[in-house]
């Protein structure tokens, strides 16, 4: 089972999103931060509460992932500095 958990700025909060992937189905569980986190507080807050959120995921209604692969996010700083300038 792949599980990732992603955090982004949905224009008003900050947002986890735990997802498991098995099987072609998905499940997932979300958290709202509110304020922008630091790594720190991300860490410490998995810590606490990490397998509450996996717990939450795992009994979520699976859906069909539609057969899409996994797409991450590429940080824009891994991007070569030639390909920058364009």
């Amino acid at each position: 089972m792949a599980t990732t958990f992603t955090i982004f700025f949905d224009g008003h909060l900050w947002v986890g999103v735990l997802e498991q992937r098995d099987g072609g189905q998905i499940r997932a569980a979300r958290v709202v931060f509110g304020r922008e986190p630091s790594g720190a507080e991300i860490e410490d807050w998995l810590r606490r509460h990490g397998n509450n959120l996996i717990a939450r995921a795992s009994a979520a209604q699976p859906i069909d992932d539609g057969g899409r692969p996994t797409v991450r996010a590429r940080s824009p700083n891994s991007v070569p500095a030639s390909t920058a300038d364009m």
